[in-house]
């Protein structure tokens, strides 16, 4: 089974969605909330695989301060968001939605969502056969044997639903990766100006992915490739006392300062 939040500040909304969802069997609607008071307290307490969430209620985006909670959760539930007005899309995709419904929810496409969440359930079982649909995102990228990476990033389909395809990158076209800690994902940029994005895939297991391949950490939320690099210049103002220049790229990036050192001595040992 599925276990379910709803939340969701209008009774009728609320009543006519656990009507639409009577009818899949797998889907068991274990919590409803109808505040982010209500919300929070139920996504603390119990182990969810996903939430129904509205985007706006009462005066206030609440929606997206819930998922920005859920986020931020180890074993973190997907999220399908509803909202009646389709401006708020972009910014909820920050969150890295499973899917977005817009009011009124039609069968029709509520049945692509929760087909969604069973194939996510479907194809992301261990092998003891227990679902662990929520936390193998985290572990999705590898080495292939021709030394490309496997990532699956964040992308959307021809009708504007949530997917998550997969590349292979060599680790010479990765210009830099970068933590995203709004959404509490990562990103990867390339030479040739593409951005992958919504890749949940820590900083630190691109590190290890990427060892001996001339990265460097020279910041919390950042990872560069050695080989693209310009150089290094002071900066005016801010926290970081310097900025790295790269190739053929107008992208400045922070420099912790605790790196410095470390990141010239790495720079000079390429020769």
């Amino acid at each position: 089974m599925i276990r379910t939040l709803i939340v969701d500040d209008e009774p009728l909304c609320l009543d006519e969605l656990k009507h639409l969802l009577s009818r899949y069997k797998d889907i068991s609607i274990d919590f409803e909330a109808s505040n982010m008071s209500g919300a929070l307290e139920t996504l603390k307490a119990q182990t969810l695989d996903l939430v129904f969430l509205d985007i706006e209620m009462g005066n206030e985006k609440a929606g997206l301060k819930i998922a920005k909670t859920i986020s931020e959760q180890e074993n973190a539930p997907q999220i399908i968001f509803l909202t009646a007005h389709p401006q708020h899309a972009l910014k909820a995709f920050d969150f890295q939605p499973l899917h977005y419904l817009l009011k009124p929810i039609s069968q029709e496409k509520l049945d692509l969502a929760i087909q969604r969440a069973r194939d996510l359930a479907e194809n992301e079982t261990n092998m003891s056969g227990e679902k662990n649909w929520k936390n193998s995102e985290h572990v999705a990228s590898s080495v292939e044997p021709s030394g490309r990476i496997t990532i699956k990033y964040r992308a959307c389909d021809e009708y504007g639903a949530i997917i998550r395809p997969t590349v292979y990158l060599a680790p010479d076209d990765i210009l830099y990766i970068h933590k995203d800690k709004l959404s509490n994902t990562t990103k990867v940029y390339t030479t040739d100006g593409k951005l992958f994005e919504g890749i949940r895939q820590t900083l630190q297991s691109f590190e290890g992915l990427l060892n001996g391949n001339d990265f460097f950490r020279m910041h919390t939320s950042y990872l560069v490739n050695l080989q693209h690099v310009l150089g290094q210049k002071p900066r005016s103002q801010g926290e970081e006392s310097n900025i790295l220049t790269l190739k053929n790229s107008t992208t400045e990036l922070p420099i912790s300062k605790l790196k410095i050192s470390a990141l010239k001595a790495a720079l000079e040992s390429l020769g």
